[in-house]
């Protein structure tokens, strides 16, 4: 009952988010268009600052469809979860995450080594494991490579080097800007320290500041001074 309910549990927040980055992708981009540089976000706004949020998640609750499926095998359910499968994978080829599609690959591999031991082990049911498997392994694959193929995907992907030497310089200034001791050493400086320390420290690197106002009832965005900041999102 226990693996049940938190299989349940899980697929709910997946439909959840899942529902969210389809809207998301109907509202700004369409759901076919690939060759945009728009990166879905669902209900994880962390993204337009590196954050990883929504690639783990998903990563982390694809393999729930699968659970779910073994759980109670029949053929409505391998149906409706290859279907959730599909969509799973389609949230999470949208946000064009190189670590997101390596954590994919991987537990595909996990889920297709547990499949090939419990199939070794047992006579009954093997051919439906070894075909509930396949079904979703090539239907994984049918999502993603269009996705991958298309020009904003293999641009990321040839770029890879780069940026990697990039990513890590800016660690190694990050880490040479912080404060010396103990203390930082073990805590570091502060949640939300990283902008005040990096304007002060490291002005010509800063990106711009913004706030919210209102005047008259209107809302508006005032942008402050420093590197360009696109804001690109409602």
């Amino acid at each position: 009952r226990l693996d049940g309910r938190l299989a349940r549990g899980m697929l709910v927040g997946l439909c959840a988010v899942i529902a969210i980055v389809l809207w998301e992708r109907l509202v700004f981009t369409g759901l076919l268009n690939f060759s945009s540089e728009y990166r879905a976000e669902g209900p994880f706004p962390e993204l337009h600052t590196g954050g990883g949020d929504i690639h783990a998640y998903l990563v982390l609750a694809i393999p729930f469809v699968v659970g779910w499926i073994a759980l109670c095998p029949s053929l409505v359910r391998i149906g409706t979860g290859t279907a959730l499968f599909v969509l799973a994978s389609y949230a999470l080829a949208v946000t064009f995450t190189r670590g997101g599609y390596i954590g994919y690959v991987g537990a595909i591999g996990v889920l297709a080594g547990a499949v090939a031991m419990q199939s070794s082990r047992r006579g009954d049911g093997k051919v439906w494991r070894v075909a509930t498997a396949a079904l979703l392994v090539v239907a994984g694959i049918a999502v993603l490579a269009p996705i991958l193929s298309g020009p904003f995907m293999e641009a990321r992907i040839a770029g890879t080097r780069t940026e990697a030497g990039k990513r890590t310089g800016n660690w190694a200034r990050a880490i040479d800007m912080m404060d010396e001791g103990a203390t930082t050493a073990l805590f570091g400086m502060g949640l939300g320290s990283f902008p005040r320390t990096l304007l002060f420290r490291d002005p010509a690197a800063a990106s711009a500041t913004y706030g919210y106002g209102r005047e008259g009832g209107n809302g508006f965005l005032r942008l402050g001074s420093g590197r360009p900041l696109f804001v690109g999102q409602r």
